[in-house]
């Protein structure tokens, strides 16, 4: 079955960042075919309850309208492409609810490629591609440029969720230069045994493990992986439920807040 990157695109000012990002991490998917999605949520044209209707015609005078939204990502991927003609990009737009079109376009992909933005879309998109999918996603930070995948930090707690970003970063971490395993705290053995793992596969793994300390967990993890110069890091998502990660804080919250490189993620 050819390999396939679903990229979603929310937002044009985010859009070349996403694909950059694509077209970054495709090569480690032999014959990979990119397509670009962008979710056209017209609330003229959606099913959805009357507030949500309402609350998406406010979108209007700040964003402008769902139509002139997708029109700018549709340019700005048209800008991409005649800069990337060695890159085909294939071009969808869908009418409907986010977090539905980026599940059911995902149902075939391998890898989702997404950029963290400041608008609502890109938070569904979000939440769609890790609890709608059982597909690995690439999430983008914002105004950050994918310029390479050679060095991945693999944040590693031994949980399954952990154990699921591994499996599904694997393609990418194979064709990395460098690999290095972030253990915090007490995790030292389990990073041994991940790294052991590793190199049954041929990938060689350094360990970095480091003391507990005081601050966020998320934060930490993302300040121990630009310690070791790493370009991408490899990380579960959402160890508890994702409404008490929102209402009471946790290790994915506080990572996606500080995260200021890319990240794999997998739920």
């Amino acid at each position: 079955m050819p390999h396939r990157l679903l990229a979603v695109l929310t937002d044009p000012a985010t859009t070349i960042a996403c694909l950059d990002a694509a077209a970054l991490a495709a090569p480690a998917l032999p014959g990979c075919a990119i397509e670009a999605l962008h979710v056209d949520v017209d609330p003229d044209r959606i099913v959805a309850a009357p507030e949500e209707i309402d609350f998406q015609r406010l979108r209007d005078a700040r964003e402008g309208t769902a139509t002139e939204r997708a029109e700018a990502v549709r340019a700005a991927v048209e800008r991409w492409q005649r800069d990337h003609p060695e890159t085909p990009v294939g071009w969808r737009c869908e009418v409907g609810q986010q977090e539905e079109m980026v599940s059911a376009r995902s149902k075939s992909a391998d890898l989702i490629v997404l950029a963290r933005g400041h608008d609502m879309d890109s938070g569904d998109a979000l939440h769609a591609a890790i609890f709608g999918t059982d597909v690995p996603a690439l999430l983008m930070p914002p105004a950050v440029a994918a310029s390479s995948l050679s060095h991945i930090a693999i944040a590693w707690s031994g949980s399954d969720a952990s154990g699921r970003a591994v499996a599904g970063a694997m393609p990418w971490l194979a064709r990395a230069v460098r690999v290095t395993v972030i253990a915090i705290g007490e995790g030292s053995d389990a990073a041994r045994d991940l790294a052991g793992d590793l190199g049954l596969g041929g990938i060689h793994a350094e360990i970095h493990a480091v003391p507990r300390g005081d601050g966020e967990l998320g934060a930490r993890i993302v300040g121990e992986a630009h310690a070791v110069g790493a370009d991408a890091l490899v990380a579960g998502a959402y160890r508890h439920n994702a409404m008490v990660e929102w209402l009471l804080g946790g290790t994915t919250r506080h990572l996606l807040s500080a995260a200021d490189l890319p990240l794999f993620l997998a739920h």
